[in-house]
């Protein structure tokens, strides 16, 4: 959120989709085939956990990145929060 407060302010769309880590995969890439257009520039994931399943929410993750960079080769990505260290 911090960082769609800062493109905001400086004039750049965005869109913030919470809860990644709940949302069934398929939700997820429903959501960013929504947003994504060939003028996105950047896909930002908050990814936060509270400590169970971790090795799962991360395999879907892992794998909702890989489908955006075949889908989307123009967007970069960021990711935010406590499991990107």
């Amino acid at each position: 959120h911090q960082l769609a407060w800062y493109l905001r302010k400086n004039g750049y769309q965005t869109q913030v989709i919470n809860y990644v880590q709940q949302a069934p995969e398929k939700l997820i890439k429903e959501a960013l085939a929504k947003y994504i257009t060939p003028q996105t520039k950047v896909v930002g994931l908050g990814i936060m956990s509270n400590g169970t399943e971790l090795g799962v929410i991360l395999k879907k993750i892992e794998s909702i990145l890989y489908w955006v960079k075949r889908t989307y080769p123009h967007v970069k990505i960021i990711a935010g929060g406590p499991l990107t260290n």
